[in-house]
């Protein structure tokens, strides 16, 4: 047999294959491969060759094909044929539809009916495809008034949440066989190289973010958080070694170069056990056009690395933040400042993202960040937390107005509702998060803090050792997840994590911190002293190391220094719980159940109060139970 009637015998069974299984929801591309005996990589590039398309886009071609057909000659309303398909909802299939044929599948069917039954003067009813809810909506909301804005989005968010409480989604906390594994292939996308002049490397990160951001919309796909590799930016380290200390088995390299409205891009995929380049990809082109390639990027990483995408994850890869390059580089300039959490940086970043928001008005992600940094902002005292925090929410509900995937506008939305111990909505809003963004270290490792707060501990470590895997290098999640594991009662797995992050985390406070807190965990506290003096050393005037360290030494039986620090310490509100905590070490419950319960009565609350080591001693007594009560725990 000829090669070309080879391959047309493989495409006539492949196309079989897929009219076959059109019902089936769950059989998509490793079941095709299996019947054909090929690899994904190897069918990616068999049907590219043959179609000019990939694999996933002929299959809804095909599928699309056979919609025309039932359109033309069944009953079978619009909802019914997309569901008969496979395909996910009546409004992608009329958005699919109309993009392949040119006509919506009711227009499409009522042009063939007219032809048909002009003669017999039938008349076809079918719900429209106007009725249908459209998939993203544009709202102008500048004919109404901010108040009115404002309460309308907050009616269409608590409907949200409502829904979410009375319909479980994937999202919710899952059982330990349920939570989500990575299907074996993972990846760390290395800081590209900027090629171009200094005032571009923004663009050249944003290259890399946008690529890094479409592949941790796969859910079983480890991708490393930008916070670990960009420790790795102008490193010598050869990719065997970088993948070993990451824990991936590829790694993602590229460079820039970008000269006024040009940009010449280079990827290069390395499979990191024998070094070896096993895909690239290169772009030359206008920079108004860049987000088309970073798309086409992002589906082929994913076929090499054999991940099965649905038609939503397609649909999401293709997602551009703003088609505004302007735009994009005020955003990125805004993102990068909020890394580092000091005040003027934050206040830097709000003037970029509001350039970023003048360019384009509909980015959606500026609007979260902006929400981002004000929340900081607050969270720092940096300005008054109350104006913050509205400036937060309503940052970030434009931002689900202008995308109802935007998993950080959730985040941001969850983090308030944390910190004003309203822990169902918080645990509502996480989930939503995580629905649409669920390989994000940072919202994987927030969530975890609230199940912390509730008492979920075997959840809470679950979450944010997700995290850890996802960003290995974060001084924070890798001190959090500890953290977790002791109030969990993992002292092991807590000793084994401190021992593996002492090369790498030794030149940070959070280190020792936690190296302390496990030590109070055993009972050890002139052990856990010498840690605390380190923290303290290492970051000088944090309050919690200060009290905490007065609570060692009461334990340790230092009774003199200790009541020296409480002879100083101002009897103010936001000293309630340093006090509770200190007499809690000496053993006076009485006082230290005082304070809390004034700490309570002030509104204040230790976050996690219901699980620290601190408060073990009180949790039989009556007004302990009582303070977990009133802030719902």
């Amino acid at each position: 047999m000829r090669s070309s009637e080879r391959e047309k015998v493989m495409l006539d069974k492949f196309n079989q294959i897929i009219e076959s299984n059109f019902h089936k929801s769950d059989f998509g591309i490793d079941e095709i491969c299996q019947e054909l005996g090929m690899s994904r990589s190897q069918l990616y590039r068999y049907i590219k060759e043959q179609t000019q398309l990939s694999t996933s886009l002929y299959i809804r071609q095909r599928k699309l094909i056979k919609g025309r057909e039932l359109l033309e000659s069944s009953d079978m309303k619009t909802a019914e044929i997309a569901y008969f398909l496979g395909i996910d909802s009546p409004q992608n299939f009329s958005k699919y539809f109309t993009q392949e044929f040119g006509l919506s599948p009711t227009a499409y069917r009522k042009l063939i009916l007219e032809g048909r039954n002009k003669a017999e003067g039938k008349v076809e009813t079918e719900i429209p495809d106007s009725a249908l809810p459209p998939v993203s909506e544009k709202w102008n909301y500048k004919q109404y008034s901010g108040k009115y804005f404002y309460l309308a989005i907050g009616f269409f968010l608590c409907l949200a949440l409502v829904v979410y409480f009375w319909k479980p989604l994937v999202g919710k906390t899952q059982s330990v066989s349920a939570f989500p594994v990575f299907s074996g292939n993972s990846i760390a996308i290395m800081p590209f190289k900027n090629l171009g002049s200094p005032e571009t490397a923004y663009f050249c990160d944003g290259i890399m973010e946008q690529i890094h951001g479409s592949l941790s919309l796969i859910r079983k796909l480890k991708v490393i958080s930008t916070t670990s590799t960009d420790k790795y930016k102008n490193s010598t380290q050869l990719v065997p070694q970088i993948a070993k200390e990451l824990n991936v088995n590829y790694i993602l390299e590229g460079s820039v170069f970008q000269a006024n409205n040009k940009i010449r891009i280079n990827v290069e995929l390395v499979r990191a056990r024998d070094d070896r380049s096993v895909w690239t990809k290169s772009y030359d082109g206008d920079t108004k056009d860049v987000f088309k390639y970073l798309t086409t990027v992002s589906r082929e990483v994913a076929s090499e690395l054999d991940q099965k995408l649905s038609d939503a994850t397609i649909e999401k890869l293709g997602k551009v933040p703003t088609t505004n390059p302007a735009a994009y580089n005020e955003y990125l300039k805004g993102s990068q400042l909020i890394v580092s959490r000091k005040k003027n940086e934050l206040e830097e970043s709000i003037v970029k993202l509001n350039k970023a928001i003048d360019f384009d008005p509909e980015f959606a992600a500026a609007y979260a960040s902006r929400g981002q940094a004000y929340y900081l902002l607050g969270e720092s005292d940096f300005v008054d937390n109350a104006k913050a925090l509205k400036m937060t929410e309503q940052n970030s509900l434009t931002a689900i107005r202008l995308d109802a995937e935007n998993g950080l506008a959730y985040a941001n939305l969850a983090n308030i509702y944390r910190n004003q111990y309203k822990w169902e909505q918080a645990k509502t809003a996480y989930e939503i998060a995580l629905k649409y963004s669920p390989n994000d270290a940072l919202i994987n490792y927030w969530f975890s803090l609230l199940l912390r707060s509730t008492g979920s501990m075997k959840e809470a470590i679950r979450y944010s050792s997700k995290a850890v895997e996802l960003d290995p290098l974060h001084h924070v999640i890798f001190g959090g997840n500890i953290v977790n594991c002791i109030y969990g009662g993992e002292l092991g797995l807590a000793k084994k994590n401190i021992d593996e992050g002492r090369v790498l985390f030794s030149e940070s406070w959070v280190y020792y911190w936690v190296s302390g807190y496990y030590f109070i965990a055993r009972g050890q506290y002139s052990q856990a002293l010498k840690y605390y003096a380190k923290a303290n050393q290492k970051n000088p005037g944090i309050k919690s190391i200060q009290y905490q360290t007065v609570y060692c030494q009461a334990k340790d039986g230092q009774v003199d220094k200790v009541y020296s620090y409480l002879k100083q310490l101002r009897e103010l509100p936001e000293n309630y719980v340093s006090r509770s905590v200190i007499y809690a070490g000496l053993g006076d419950k009485k006082q230290s159940l005082y304070y809390l319960q004034k700490a309570a009565d002030a509104g204040i609350i230790p976050t996690d109060v219901k699980v620290s080591s601190f408060f073990a001693t009180l949790r039989g007594e009556r007004q302990y139970k009582a303070v977990l009560k009133k802030f719902g725990l």
